[in-house]
């Protein structure tokens, strides 16, 4: 009992000596202006710009939104440290995030911290997303071009887009979004797709999962290393695979002497419709369907809706 009670002491005073170097770490940091801390002023306003064709942002950790509007504005709600740089070029817009004097750490739920951006019905624009960390959302708008993210998240809502999204870790979630070619290139994360329409698919994907429901999907490409992919009801013409380990669950429209098939695996199994089909399975039906790929390990199902 009693060396229990000692155990118990000398966890709380490390405990507690961990805490102290902490704080004081902290403390000297902000003396010397590495870091600020506390919690900043929230500053808003609005930014009056003209119509563009280009558009450019480069931000560290604010969130930024584009949505359907009356006309041309930017607004902010930030730490005054992190007032928007805007600049125009004529047609070409860019929006940064400035850089503050050292590491920013607040210690106060400020609220979300964000620059919105809102463009009029019928705006056609290209774009080029940077953002360390944070969010993207877009909704009710046509755009085309990358959006690449080091973490955070993506939200497109009833977008037309075209281009390639590019993510080191987060979740990306896209529902009503329609273009001619889309393609995701993510280390680890989750992506969602819910009635979004694509001409040309492609997925590239080191450890996660992809989700993709009531789909039409007419050529898909799917690369992953490790995670799993579901494609529930969707719509697809032509499906590609290459597969390090992991499994793929994919539910079509139509019969299975719709497609043509040629599927190896060198561990796990292929299941067509509910039957194991072993480790190869090639047949021509002559179709302009097909079905194909090569999966070191895991599973490949394949069922048919109608």
């Amino acid at each position: 009992m009693r060396s229990t009670a000692r155990l118990l002491l000398k966890v709380a005073l490390i405990l507690i000596l961990i805490g102290v170097a902490i704080i004081g770490f902290f403390h000297k940091a902000a003396r010397r202006g590495i870091l600020e801390l506390g919690s900043k002023d929230i500053v808003t306003g609005t930014v009056d710009i003209k119509a563009f064709t280009s558009l450019v942002v480069d931000t560290a950790s604010v969130d930024f939104i584009i949505e359907k509007g009356d006309g041309y504005a930017l607004e902010y709600r930030v730490p005054e440290v992190f007032v928007p740089e805007v600049k125009q070029n004529g047609k070409s817009l860019t929006v940064s995030q400035p850089s503050a004097k050292g590491l920013f750490f607040n210690m106060v739920n400020t609220g979300k911290i964000f620059y919105k951006l809102t463009v009029p019905s019928g705006s056609v624009f290209d774009i080029d997303i940077d953002i360390s960390s944070g969010s993207f959302e877009a909704s009710d708008v046509c755009m085309n071009g990358n959006i690449k993210m080091a973490s955070g998240k993506v939200v497109l809502n009833n977008v037309t887009y075209d281009g390639k999204l590019k993510m080191s870790s987060g979740n990306a979630k896209l529902t009503n979004v329609y273009g001619s070619s889309l393609a995701i290139d993510m280390t680890s994360g989750n992506v969602d797709l819910s009635y979004c329409t694509y001409a040309s698919f492609s997925m590239d994907i080191s450890s996660g999962k992809l989700d993709a429901e009531d789909c039409t999907l007419s050529k898909v490409s799917y690369n992953g290393t490790s995670g799993s992919a579901e494609f529930d009801d969707c719509y697809i013409d032509e499906f590609n695979y290459k597969l390090s380990s992991g499994h793929i669950d994919l539910e079509v429209f139509g019969k299975e002497s719709d497609f043509d098939y040629d599927m190896s695996c060198s561990s796990g199994k292929i299941e067509i419709d509910g039957s194991s089909k072993g480790k190869d399975y090639t047949v021509k039906n002559k179709n302009a369907k097909s079905i194909s790929g090569k999966a070191v390990s895991g599973n490949v199902k394949v069922k048919f809706f109608k």
